[in-house]
C-alpha cells in the first residue's frame, strides 16, 4: 500500500507540473470535486466532509503554507482511499492515517529540498502533521 501511495504522490506532482505549496489554492481548479476552505481559529489542521455533491476540506487559517499544503494533500489521500477503506477492514485507522501521511511526505519531499535551500527546514515541523489523527 506504500508503494502504491509513493506512486500516486509522484504521478500528482508531475500532474501538477509546479510547486506542490500551490496546491491549496489550486486544487478545486484541478479537481472540481474538491472545495478548499480557509476557516479562522479552526480547532484541527484540517477537516473533510462530503456535502452536496462534493468533498470539502477545510483548512486553519492560521496554520503556515507548508502545513496547510500537508494538510491538503493528507486529505487528498483520505478522500481517494475512502471507496476502499470500506472494503479493507484489515486496516485500521491508524494504518490509513500513516498511508495518508506517506502520501503527503513523498508528494511534498521536492518542495522541502527546495525550501530547505532556501528558507532553514520548514520540514521539521511537518513531524506534527504526520503524526496526528483524523480525516473523514
Amino acid at each position: 500500500m506504500r508503494r502504491i501511495a509513493s506512486g500516486q504522490a509522484h504521478l500528482l506532482r508531475e500532474a501538477l507540473a509546479g510547486a506542490i505549496h500551490k496546491l491549496p489554492a489550486r486544487i478545486s481548479v484541478l479537481i472540481p470535486s474538491i472545495v478548499v476552505v480557509q476557516v479562522a481559529r479552526l480547532p484541527a489542521e484540517g477537516i473533510t466532509y462530503w456535502a452536496n455533491h462534493r468533498w470539502h476540506i477545510h483548512l486553519r487559517e492560521e496554520d503556515p503554507a507548508h502545513v496547510k499544503t500537508f494538510t491538503v494533500l493528507w486529505h487528498l489521500k483520505r478522500i481517494v482511499d475512502h471507496p476502499l477503506r470500506k472494503k479493507r477492514s484489515e486496516l485500521g485507522e491508524p494504518e490509513w492515517d500513516a498511508l495518508a501521511s506517506h502520501f503527503a511526505n513523498v508528494a511534498m519531499e521536492a518542495d522541502h529540498i527546495e525550501q530547505d535551500q532556501t528558507a532553514g527546514n520548514p520540514a521539521a515541523s511537518h513531524g506534527a502533521c504526520a503524526s496526528r489523527g483524523g480525516g473523514l
